[in-house]
């Protein structure tokens, strides 16, 4: 019984410490990466926007069930490593700019993809602005990277494209 006592304290001390360090660190968070492909910006703009396809590519969506919505704002339930979540398009503008918002009930995010036209093909640029007000889940973002999903989709749109990529952060 002892033992029991002594594991639930250490518990709650590591939930404390989380909870402290979630705390200290602000509930939003802005991250922005960019990657340039070879492939032409129409090119990469169709695979990214094709959000049905996304399991096939994307390394944090293992499965999507689409949930409807308005047929230029599709919602979609993702399910990945992560956790899953719901992911609606907010805004379509063909071939430079598509949103997303992603309400996983703890973490809410819009990210916003641009698509630019460059001599050597086109750069990609996502910016990730979530907020995260569970202070514990907070807590827990210190052990991973706020821009490392972003550098991980970037990496496997390069992938999808026939081309290899070295994303790199703004911000």
């Amino acid at each position: 019984m002892r033992w029991l006592f002594i594991g639930l304290g250490v518990v709650a001390g590591v939930v404390a410490v989380l909870a402290g360090v979630g705390y200290s660190m602000p509930n939003v968070h802005v991250a922005q990466v960019q990657a340039e492909y070879r492939a032409n910006a129409d090119s990469v703009y169709a695979v990214l926007t094709d959000v049905e396809q996304w399991p096939e590519w994307h390394p944090s969506v293992e499965s999507l069930t689409p949930l409807g919505g308005e047929p230029d704002k599709p919602s979609f339930r993702v399910s990945g490593p992560d956790g899953s979540m719901t992911i609606t398009v907010t805004g379509r503008e063909p071939p430079k700019r598509f949103t997303t918002l992603a309400d996983g009930g703890m973490f809410i995010g819009r990210w916003t993809y641009v698509v630019e036209p460059i001599a050597s093909g086109s750069r990609v640029t996502i910016t990730e602005e979530a907020r995260i007000d569970n202070i514990v889940i907070r807590g827990l973002t210190m052990f991973r990277s706020q821009s490392g999903t972003i550098e991980r989709m970037l990496r496997a749109l390069g992938v999808r494209l026939g081309e290899r990529v070295e994303p790199r952060r703004l911000n």
